[in-house]
């Protein structure tokens, strides 16, 4: 097989490094991206020096192996189908979609297993393989109780709170992160409450979750951080079993910047997503994007499914439901 013909969807931030991950890689021959926005197709030409489309049609044309869909989530369904019809295979960020019923028509007609990926970046994360590995391995026991928490500042609520809520965005990282480190069902949305504040949709999320084990998940979520917050986000997770304990700090605060003037100290990103001296995207968005292609590569199924994903979506959805119940809005 010669080298993977790949493109990318949609060129906002994630956009940019996955297509700047594709460009670095000596198998890959990165065909092109898709945005429909002018300036910014005239900003990725100018930056990456690669064929910017306007529609995804252009860029399906072109003949592709693999196309990494990194658009709003509301526009997930269409342009996965689409990338199906031309016989492209999809990674696709997360969530795989916003409601149960785009998953259902997504996963239907779907070719078969190796044709999607969903982006649940930290399953690639090494703190959470590690927990994963002691909790596989028995040694917290009956799971009883976990606490996980993924807070981001409100600069992101500027960007991103007129078309999604915190537990899309949020939130639905943190449950696939239980479901999958524990193996474990929801059963039941047992409460939950939020408000908004900042945006027009969820601001700030707080989840009670009953799994099948009946152990307790309580999961918090908020963009409401300030501007000037050191590493730009909150985030961790405590899991208590009947044998012991893990604690996983998930953020980043490794590496700090403080300059003389200006700005307060800072915290650079050493996990998710940092670039190496090539500028080329690493830590868990690397290994996601490299499993991607292997997969594609070796036309095998990739290591997070369609069906993985559904489940994270179906929770969130819940969550949701409740919340138009019991959350309310906070005047400024």
């Amino acid at each position: 097989m010669g080298k993977l013909r790949t493109g990318v969807i949609g060129m906002g931030y994630m956009g940019d490094a996955h297509a700047r991950f594709y460009l670095a890689q000596p198998d890959v021959e990165f065909v092109g991206c898709a945005e429909s926005f002018d300036k910014r197709r005239e900003e990725v030409k100018e930056q990456l020096g690669v064929e910017v489309y306007k529609t995804p049609e252009e860029l399906f044309a072109q003949g592709l192996d693999a196309v990494s869909i990194c658009t709003p989530d509301d526009l997930h369904k269409d342009l996965i189908l689409k990338a199906f019809e031309n016989k492209v295979k999809v990674l696709v960020e997360k969530p795989l979609a916003i409601s149960s019923a785009d998953c259902e028509e997504i996963l239907a007609k779907r070719p078969d297993p190796t044709y999607l990926m969903v982006g649940h970046d930290l399953r690639f994360d090494p703190r959470a393989i590690q927990a994963k590995r002691a909790i596989d391995q028995g040694k917290l026991g009956e799971i009883l109780h976990i606490n996980i928490w993924r807070n981001n500042t409100v600069a992101n609520a500027g960007r991103l709170g007129k078309r999604t809520s915190i537990a899309w965005f949020l939130g639905i990282h943190d449950i696939d992160l239980v479901l999958w480190m524990t193996g474990l069902k929801v059963k039941k949305v047992a409460a939950a409450n939020g408000f908004k504040y900042n945006s027009p949709n969820w601001d700030y999320t707080s989840s009670h979750l009953i799994m099948d084990n009946d152990a307790l998940v309580v999961m918090e979520n908020h963009w409401l951080l300030p501007y000037q917050h050191s590493s730009q986000v909150d985030t961790g997770m405590k899991v208590v079993g009947s044998k012991g304990m893990l604690e996983l700090e998930l953020g980043f605060s490794e590496v700090s910047f403080a300059p003389m003037e200006g700005e307060g100290c800072r915290f650079f990103d050493t996990s998710y997503q940092p670039d190496d001296l090539n500028d080329v995207p690493s830590g868990d968005l690397g290994r996601e994007i490299r499993a991607f292609l292997r997969a594609v590569a070796e036309n095998t199924v990739p290591p997070i499914t369609g069906e993985e994903s559904y489940e994270a979506v179906k929770v969130i959805h819940r969550v949701h439901e409740v919340l138009e119940k019991t959350g309310y809005t906070i005047e400024k």
